[in-house]
């Protein structure tokens, strides 16, 4: 077998693995965990069962796949979202983040987690993803926040509150918090950022009219 037919072998392979997911994630968001089949993700892709079985044998390997899948292109259009001088990329990185945590999507993967919790078989497949998930996202928005940056110790541990305490305020969100209330938490944690990254006094924390340092 020549390199040029292993290359085109795996191209295939790719593209017919990426299809599967985007087929998947779309069902999940449309028809949540109870409503996801494997005979409905087969729909979607438009391919024979046996093909999507060879590369996802079991429903659990496919569902904890797609939320690998979604993750992925989300923080690749976090990263592609911050753009601008320093206080432009910090206030476009809370938005991204917030975006995400606050979209179908992320209420789709609390609904994942939650079935996890009585489902042992979903539950051991996301535990194997998760590490990989968690480490992606993290690698990603802290690629974001450091732009410009260099190895500022703090990003690693802003971005960790940061997605943290967004998808908190998310959870609040969707129990009916209004929106006024969540925007001024998420400006309210912009400056708490740039303070914490020493681009702002402390008494800024408080009195946002005051102008950054230069």
């Amino acid at each position: 077998m020549t390199e040029t037919t292993r290359r085109t072998q795996e191209d295939r392979r790719t593209a017919t693995r990426a299809r599967v997911l985007d087929a998947a994630v779309a069902c999940l968001l449309e028809n949540g965990y109870a409503g996801f089949s494997i005979g409905e993700v087969q729909k979607r892709a438009e391919m024979a069962r046996g093909t999507l079985l060879h590369h996802f044998p079991a429903k659990a390997d496919l569902v904890s796949a797609a939320v690998g899948h979604l993750v992925t292109q989300r923080v690749a259009q976090a990263q592609q979202a911050a753009t601008g001088d320093a206080a432009e990329r910090l206030d476009a990185f809370v938005d991204a983040v917030w975006a995400d945590l606050s979209s179908p999507e992320l209420h789709a993967l609390l609904e994942l987690w939650g079935a996890a919790r009585t489902d042992e078989t979903l539950r051991a497949a996301l535990a194997r993803e998760q590490p990989h998930l968690l480490g992606s996202i993290q690698s990603g928005l802290e690629a974001v926040l450091a732009d410009g940056r260099g190895d500022d110790p703090r990003v690693p541990l802003l971005v960790t509150f940061t997605v943290q305490l967004l998808t908190g305020l998310s959870i609040t969100g969707v129990l009916g918090a209004r929106d006024a209330e969540l925007q001024r938490t998420l400006e309210a944690w912009k400056r708490a950022l740039r303070v914490l990254l020493g681009d702002l006094d402390p008494h800024d924390l408080t009195s946002p009219s005051r102008k950054a340092r230069p």
